[in-house]
């Protein structure tokens, strides 16, 4: 995948254990995903128009 850097502005950091971040990994990887893919469906399924309520207008 070629990354747009005019796309992707923003950095976000999360600390979690070494526990939580090797479950979140697993899930991940069990699913065909990266971490940032998973995370990121995950917050589609709880929040659906997440995306559109960060938008300026």
């Amino acid at each position: 995948m070629v990354r747009n850097e005019k796309v992707y502005e923003k950095t976000m950091n999360l600390k979690v254990s070494d526990e939580e971040h090797r479950a979140i990994k697993l899930l991940a990887t069990e699913a065909g995903m990266t971490i940032k893919q998973f995370v990121l469906a995950a917050l589609d399924r709880a929040h659906p128009n997440w995306r559109e309520r960060g938008k300026t207008k």
